[in-house]
């Protein structure tokens, strides 16, 4: 056998050893790149997949793109932090902790994303409770509580956020009470963090601009109805239905729809995020106890 031959018999037991290649990781940066022409949502959906199934040697590449995207607002840079969070490398981590206070990580975005790319339940709530549903950079403190509300009904809720001024300088921001009920979030202690469906029409935006002064403050309210699934999926408006099989109560209030699942105890939390992405602030949990619907 020449030499010629035995080298290339080497070559060929050392790759059928080693099995496929290592993925090109450096490729798959430029493609998830701003300003770069994602063909058929490739490099989207390969940031998906590596949220779905981790891989060690992805990190330093997610890490970049998470850098590549501080300005701005692409669903690639979201899916990357994604995929981070779902990795145990603590530089992955080290690297969102940095990521998520930048100003311009919309934590709205990121929360609603969550849900609509279907993140596996124990990413998602990791992702949420460590790095979206938090206070950063100039921010009110909100507190959360229920109050009785005129006409409330059996299997219905009243809740009241204050919103507060504690910085030194004035703050502007939509009037809370047009989003009022988009702040609520819910999370079940038996099955996690809840979406909340936005309403399908813009009456809610039509309240206006709030001035707050520093020192100052604004209670807004909500109501919650607890209602069957039948119900709350046809106030949804979604085919098909965004809620699991086995669920049966759901919420309506002010034209959003919370995906909830079973009666039971809940935490729910006040979360607030600037219209321009500058801050966000999240309230103590209330827990409460989520009835049957009537």
């Amino acid at each position: 056998m020449t030499p010629g031959r035995m080298g290339l018999i080497w070559i060929v037991l050392t790759l059928s050893a080693c099995g496929e290649p290592p993925p090109d990781y450096d490729a798959l940066i430029e493609r998830a790149s701003p300003g770069a022409k994602d063909e058929g949502q490739r490099a989207f959906r390969e940031l998906l997949a590596l949220r779905d199934s981790p891989d060690p040697r992805a990190v330093p590449a997610l890490i970049e793109i998470l850098r590549r995207h501080e300005g701005d607002g692409r669903t690639h840079r979201y899916a990357a932090a994604l995929a981070l969070c779902a990795s145990d490398d603590p530089k992955a981590h080290a690297a969102l902790e940095r990521h998520v206070m930048l100003p311009t990580f919309y934590g709205r975005n990121a929360y609603r994303y969550t849900f609509h790319w279907e993140s596996p339940g124990a990413v998602r709530d990791r992702f949420l409770s460590r790095y979206v549903l938090r206070t950063a950079n100039r921010a009110p403190s909100l507190e959360l509580r229920t109050i009785d509300l005129e006409g409330l009904g059996p299997a219905e809720f009243g809740f009241e956020v204050t919103i507060r001024n504690d910085t030194d300088a004035a703050m502007v921001m939509m009037h809370p009470a047009s989003h009022a009920n988009e702040m609520l979030v819910f999370r079940s202690l038996a099955g996690g963090y809840c979406s909340t469906l936005w309403p399908t029409t813009s009456e809610f935006l039509g309240v206006g601009r709030l001035d707050l002064a520093p020192g100052a403050s604004v209670r807004v309210t909500a109501r919650v109805q607890i209602v069957g699934v039948t119900e709350a999926a046809k106030a949804a408006h979604r085919n098909p239905s965004p809620f699991a099989e086995d669920a049966n109560i759901g919420g309506i209030g002010g034209g959003y729809v919370y995906v909830l699942h079973q009666p039971g105890p809940y935490d729910v939390v006040a979360f607030w995020n600037a219209q321009d992405g500058s801050g966000r602030a999240v309230s103590a949990p209330l827990r409460v106890q989520i009835p049957a619907a009537k």
